[in-house]
């Protein structure tokens, strides 16, 4: 079972909630290249934005740029981008993040039975960071596991999580965007796919993330919900 069936987790939003530390990481950055501050979950004007969680990296720097009337072709871009996972690195290392109530239990007692891998846009280095202080670490195959400029996309990071577990007959991928329920449905991966949405966050909606094709929908993390996800990959 453990060789037939893989997990495989976003991290942000996911399975914790960091948004503050790329929030000052932002802030941080464009003060120090544009010479403005602004941050990932909010409009320039101060008020929340609703969509970020279902943008790439590139569309939520692009819409705060236009926001702001600077031109999304700057010269100085690639330095925010380095200057960004710079800081996101730091703050890391002490700033406080939301771990969501009962993960660890839950990622533990998957990772009995299964192999657990992460994909995400986030740097290694910050994302492992964060997962460490969160106490999850031990349950992922980190060296295995996809992060930023790792890959193009999330149907491509799967695809080559394929390509490394070929025996594979169920790729089981839990994220919180109906974008990423979307990947893993159009992979082009001769096995069985299983879409689990998550709604702890509080940023996209059960309906959203069925109508993105989500097999299944978490609300939150409980032996209960542990109990359907097995019922279900397992019939």
């Amino acid at each position: 079972m453990r060789n037939k069936i893989i997990f495989i987790f976003d991290v942000d939003n996911t399975l914790v909630e960091s948004h503050n530390i790329y929030d000052e990481a932002y802030r941080l950055a464009s003060k120090e290249v544009f010479d403005k501050e602004f941050i990932m979950t909010k409009n320039p004007d101060g008020s929340k934005n609703k969509t970020f969680s279902k943008m790439s990296n590139s569309e939520i720097l692009n819409e705060r740029l236009a926001q702001l009337g600077i031109n999304t072709k700057h010269e100085n871009i690639k330095i925010f981008w380095k200057k960004l996972g710079d800081n996101t690195e730091k703050l890391a290392i002490k700033m406080s993040f939301i771990i969501y109530p009962y993960v660890e239990n839950f990622v533990r007692k998957l990772a009995e039975k299964y192999k657990l891998f992460v994909v995400t846009t986030g740097p290694k280095q910050l994302q492992t960071t964060i997962l460490s202080r969160a106490r999850l670490i031990n349950f992922f195959d980190i060296e295995n596991s996809l992060f930023l400029s790792n890959f193009n996309n999330k149907k491509e990071a799967i695809e080559k999580i394929f390509l490394r577990n070929p025996k594979v007959e169920k790729i089981v991928y839990i994220a919180d965007s109906p974008k990423e329920m979307k990947m893993v449905k159009e992979a082009n991966i001769p096995c069985e796919r299983i879409a689990i949405g998550v709604t702890i966050c509080g940023l996209v909606t059960k309906q959203e993330l069925i109508n993105a094709g989500a097999d299944f929908v978490l609300g939150r993390y409980n032996n209960k919900n542990l109990a359907l996800i097995k019922n279900i990959i397992e019939r």
